[in-house]
């Protein structure tokens, strides 16, 4: 715990229009770990009084949330703030990443959108002359392994998938999300 609001502390884009990313749960983990929409801090998440395991295998992928977003269900989205997934090495639990999106995963989970923005490290965006479709297609082969486990982590027929998009698109469903928690916030449940 500390005294920092990782959701209303830090902003979800920098100067230079990167993107900041609070990374929840590092590449290769198996624990389900949040960021609390009550107090903003990092939890292990918990159900039915145990913590909260993936029993599917390792996450493949660092997963995390962008800061200062809700994808409120005005918006069509889960009431959550934007998922983030970051490309690349593990990264450490709690660290603030900053990110360029690459893509995004149309997805939805019992029912609702669950859309999960594709990420890589700002620098490597920067190596590859800020080109996110060649990102993408470079990484495809590994963007699409994710999209079958995160339709199987939780059981069959609950988490489907929609479909792909460009880095434009994630880029502004970011932005229209952090204009939805400037004006309304995130519901705490």
């Amino acid at each position: 715990k500390n005294n920092i609001n990782l959701i209303k502390d830090i902003l979800p884009f920098n100067k230079d229009n990167s993107v900041n990313v609070i990374i929840e749960i590092p590449k290769g983990s198996t624990e389900k770990w949040e960021v609390s929409k009550i107090d903003g801090q990092l939890e292990h998440d918990f159900k039915m009084g145990k913590p909260r395991t993936v029993k599917y295998g390792d996450y493949e992928v660092n997963y995390g949330m962008i800061p200062g977003t809700s994808y409120s269900y005005r918006l069509g989205g889960d009431g959550d703030m934007i998922d983030a997934i970051v490309l690349g090495k593990k990264i450490k639990r709690g660290k603030k990443v900053k990110v360029m999106p690459i893509g995004i995963m149309r997805m939805t989970d019992f029912g609702k959108n669950d859309f999960k923005i594709v990420s890589v490290i700002y620098e490597d965006y920067k190596k590859s002359n800020n080109i996110s479709e060649k990102l993408f297609k470079s990484n495809y082969d590994e963007i699409e392994k994710l999209r079958v486990w995160f339709e199987n982590y939780k059981g069959n027929n609950i988490v489907k998938f929609l479909s792909y998009g460009n880095g434009k698109e994630a880029y502004d469903l970011i932005k229209l999300a952090s204009i939805e928690f400037k004006k309304n916030g995130i519901r705490p449940f």
